[in-house]
């Protein structure tokens, strides 16, 4: 059996959508889903405000992964 380190290791291996979905996963496993939906929940709502109230920056998503490239 792996160990953690040696688990992250190989995950890290993993193309990046399943990167994603391993994340989610461990996350869901950490937290109950209406803690999750509630942080959304208060997150989405501040994105909106920023949006509406014109104080949003938005940042093309090409430069935005780029900005995670090696």
């Amino acid at each position: 059996m792996l160990d953690s380190d040696q688990l992250l290791h190989r995950a890290l291996e993993l193309p990046s959508v399943e990167r994603a979905r391993l994340a989610h996963a461990l996350l869901e496993s950490l937290e109950s889903s209406e803690e999750i939906e509630v942080a959304w929940d208060a997150e989405i709502s501040a994105r909106l405000t920023s949006v509406r109230s014109g104080s949003a920056e938005f940042i093309a998503s090409g430069d935005l992964f780029r900005s995670f490239a090696p």
